[in-house]
């Protein structure tokens, strides 16, 4: 077939969910569900399909409701291994279920027709919340976990980063074997690492979910929760009523004043002192070992503009080097995005 066309006789699968109201939009201190920035999250119901063909006479095999012994689960996170003959996804069983009850890893086998838990052992599966796989170019898996074993057994003595606004672990980048063994965390920090993909040339890039503060001595109470969200810019008025627009765009995003921050702040320490608290989300590079760490795409100083409103999510390698991503806008009350090429030579 010609270049870019897809194998009708290939077999793929699918993800199917209905997805659930966005309640008050997102803000710096609410995740809506499927939030990015929580990995945790577990929204029973979705479903893992999977077709022998593309065509429209080809049936749709739910993998997981047999495997699981029915109940509602959770899936998320595909990615094909690169003869294209098996995929790795991460799951989480139905609530209560005594050996499934977390987010785990997991593979399905398109010529076998079965799926594995890729760490067989229940103890060691159950120990974290896995999410995010990803097969790297050397034959082992990148995932994303709180289990953080570099910092030790958090059993023990729990010395893992954490992310303090929302009292949760911190979500980092762990590798191990196709067999689930070798365990080794490959990223640090009070982040959360997600997303991993591999590139053509072996490296992974990933998304990194990180929060900057600001403390401001100054503010003015008339300045501070002002309804206006085209005059504020921290998120609170669009998706609670109290705004109808979103900000200015990217051509020319606004640099945030001490005013604008103020009305956006959350109470500091102090009665004199409020907190500016802004997400950001920068594309990371680094070798499937950890090494030569560094950021990919994003700005550096997007914390204090209109720019971090912007984020780019499930990063996919183009055949040029660079990346395809969906961005959005995070305070859009309806999910998903625009598919973008990111031009990554020129950041």
């Amino acid at each position: 077939s010609e270049e870019g066309t897809v194998n009708a006789d290939r077999p793929f699968a699918y993800v199917e969910r209905n997805y659930p109201d966005m309640e008050v939009g997102a803000s710096s201190s609410h995740r809506p569900s499927l939030d990015p920035r929580d990995p945790y999250r577990f929204n029973p119901g979705a479903h893992l399909f999977v077709r022998d063909r593309v065509s429209l006479d080809s049936e749709s095999e739910d993998i997981l409701r047999e495997y699981f012994g029915g109940g509602l689960y959770d899936v998320k996170d595909l990615d094909v291994s690169n003869d294209g003959r098996r995929i790795v996804f991460a799951a989480h069983g139905p609530a209560g279920n005594p050996t499934h009850g977390s987010w785990n890893i997991y593979e399905y086998d398109f010529d076998r027709k079965q799926v594995r838990r890729v760490i067989e052992d229940d103890t060691i599966a159950n120990l974290g919340q896995d999410t995010s796989p990803a097969y790297t170019n050397d034959d082992t898996i990148v995932f994303s976990s709180d289990r953080q074993v570099g910092k030790g057994d958090f059993r023990v003595a729990d010395n893992r980063d954490y992310i303090e606004d929302f009292n949760e672990p911190a979500s980092l980048l762990h590798t191990m074997t196709l067999q689930g063994e070798k365990i080794k965390q490959v990223t640090f920090g009070n982040y959360h690492d997600i997303e991993p993909v591999a590139m053509n040339d072996g490296q992974i890039v990933f998304i990194r979910w990180g929060r900057e503060y600001e403390t401001l001595y100054n503010c003015l109470e008339q300045d501070i929760d002002d309804p206006d969200f085209n005059t504020h810019p921290h998120g609170g008025g669009y998706g609670h009523g109290n705004g109808n627009g979103f900000p200015p765009g990217l051509d020319e995003p606004k640099e945030w004043t001490d005013v604008d921050k103020c009305g956006g702040s959350a109470a500091g320490d102090s009665f004199e002192t409020r907190v500016f608290i802004s997400d950001v989300f920068n594309l990371f590079r680094m070798s499937p070992g950890g090494g030569n760490l560094h950021r990919y795409f994003g700005d550096p100083q997007s914390a204090f503009s209109d720019k971090s409103f912007i984020h780019f999510i499930d990063p996919m390698p183009a055949p040029d080097g660079n990346v395809f991503s969906i961005m959005r806008h995070i305070h859009n009350p309806v999910y998903g995005g625009d598919a973008v090429q990111i031009n990554t030579s020129s950041f």
